[in-house]
C-alpha cells in the first residue's frame, strides 16, 4: 500500500449496507499480495460456492445470482445480525462475549426479522445469499482490479448504520450499538452535535493541520456526519462542487468526506440516491464512484491522492469469513449513555467491500489483512 509520507490529500467515500462476498465475492480478482515480501501471487477470499443457509428444511446457496430489485430491506440491527451470524436461538448477554460465529441465520433473519415488519420478502429467501456477477458492477470491478482491494475490511461492530459510521469518524460511537431514536438525533442535528470522549476524525485533523484540515461533501441536505459536534450545516459543500474545486493546485484539505445522496429516507425507500442502500439498488452508487474517481484523478493533486471507497455495513448481506475480534475503544461501553445491548465492542462485524485507489498503488494489489473502519483515522493523518 501507498507510504502516508507520499500522500497528501485523502478522500475517504462511505457507501451504504453491502457485504464484500455480496459485491466483489464472486469478482475472482487475482494480483499481488499486500504486504508479502517478496510479493507473491495472490486471488480475494471469496465464497467456494458450497456455502449455504437452511430455513424451513429448504437449502439456500450462495452464487453470483443477485438480481435487482430486492423488495424488502434486509435487518442489519443488533437483533439480526446476531441472528445472521449466530442463529435464531442465538443469545447476546449484556457484557457477555458475543456468541460463537457460524453464518447459518441469514436466510432465517430476511425471512422473519426481529426488527422489521415487511412480511416474507415475497419468498425470494435466498435473494440475501447471492452476490453480484462482476459485470453487474463495472467501475467498482474495474478500480479493484486497477488498484487495490481489501477482503479482510469488516464493519467495526455487528450492528447497523449509525453507530459504524460514528467509528469511520472516530474510531468508536461513544457507546451507541444501535440506530439512534428520533430524539437522539434531533438533539445531535439541533442542539450540541454528538461528541466522542476522545474526539473525531475532524478534530484531531484540525488540531494537527488547523482550517485547512479536512472538507465535507453530500450528495444532499440529509448528511450523517452533520450530527457531529463541531460540524455545521455551512461545513457541507454538495458534490457537484467536487470536480471544480480540485483543479485548484492548491486545494490543502488533508481529508476530504464523502457522503452519498441517501435518497427517499423520510419513506424508507431510500430510492433515487446514490448510497447503494439495497432499496434503491446500485446504479446510482456506481455513477457516484466514476465522478468521485474521474474528479480525483484530473486533480494537480492526483500523484499525492489516496481515495478510499468503502461500505458502513453489511446491510444484511451474507458473507462467508468470520469476523475476528476487536480491540474495544475503551470510552464507552456496557451501561453507557447510548449502549442499549449492553455490548462491549470486542467482535467486529461483516466483511465489507473496500476499494484503496492511488497511483502509488501498484495495480492488482490485494490486501488480506485485518481492518475495520478505525482505520480511516490513520490514514488520514
Amino acid at each position: 500500500m501507498a507510504s502516508s509520507d507520499s500522500i497528501t490529500n485523502v478522500f475517504v467515500l462511505l457507501l451504504e449496507n453491502r457485504s464484500f462476498d455480496h459485491m466483489l465475492g464472486f469478482s475472482n480478482i487475482t494480483g499481488m499480495e499486500a504486504g508479502s515480501n517478496p510479493p507473491r501471487p495472490t486471488k480475494i477470499v471469496g465464497p467456494t460456492g458450497d456455502e449455504y443457509n437452511e430455513y424451513q428444511g429448504n437449502r439456500y446457496p450462495v452464487g453470483p445470482t443477485f438480481s435487482e430489485p430486492i423488495l424488502v430491506d434486509p435487518a442489519h440491527e443488533f437483533t439480526d445480525v446476531l441472528e445472521q451470524l449466530c442463529g435464531a436461538d442465538a443469545v447476546f448477554e449484556s457484557a457477555k462475549p458475543y456468541p460463537p460465529v457460524q453464518h447459518i441465520g441469514f436466510v432465517s433473519d430476511f425471512a422473519k426479522s426481529h426488527t422489521k415488519d415487511e412480511g416474507d420478502a415475497s419468498g425470494n429467501f435466498g435473494q440475501i445469499m447471492e452476490g453480484f456477477a462482476p459485470e453487474k458492477l463495472p467501475v467498482l470491478n474495474a478500480l479493484a482490479r486497477s488498484f487495490a482491494v481489501c477482503d479482510g475490511w469488516h464493519s467495526s461492530l455487528p450492528g447497523p448504520t449509525f453507530p459504524n459510521r460514528l467509528f469511520a469518524m472516530g474510531a468508536s460511537s461513544s457507546g451507541l450499538d444501535h440506530s439512534p431514536a428520533t430524539a437522539e438525533l434531533l438533539t445531535w442535528d439541533e442542539l450540541d452535535g454528538l461528541t466522542y470522549p476522545h474526539g473525531s476524525i475532524f478534530d484531531a485533523l484540525k488540531d494537527k493541520f488547523g482550517d485547512d484540515a479536512w472538507r465535507i461533501y453530500t450528495g444532499s441536505d440529509m448528511s450523517m456526519v452533520g450530527a457531529l459536534k463541531g460540524v455545521t450545516l455551512f461545513d457541507l459543500h454538495h458534490i457537484e462542487g467536487l470536480a471544480s474545486d480540485l483543479q485548484s493546485k492548491n486545494y490543502p484539505y488533508r481529508l476530504t468526506w464523502i457522503e452519498p445522496d441517501y435518497g427517499d429516507f423520510i419513506s424508507g425507500t431510500f430510492r433515487g440516491g446514490t448510497s447503494q442502500h439495497p432499496m434503491d439498488g446500485v446504479e446510482g452508487g456506481e455513477r457516484l464512484i466514476k465522478q468521485v474517481y474521474e474528479a480525483v484523478r484530473a486533480s494537480p493533486n492526483w500523484k499525492s491522492s489516496l481515495l478510499i471507497i468503502t461500505w458502513d455495513e453489511h446491510g444484511g448481506f451474507y458473507d462467508h469469513v468470520k469476523p475476528g475480534p476487536a480491540v474495544a475503544p475503551g470510552d464507552a461501553g456496557p451501561g453507557s449513555k447510548y449502549n442499549k445491548h449492553g455490548f462491549d465492542f470486542t467482535q467486529l462485524g461483516v466483511r465489507v467491500p473496500a476499494v484503496i485507489v492511488s497511483p502509488l498503488i501498484p495495480e492488482g494489489t490485494i490486501d488480506h489483512r485485518a481492518y475495520d473502519h478505525s482505520l480511516l483515522i490513520s490514514m488520514s493523518k
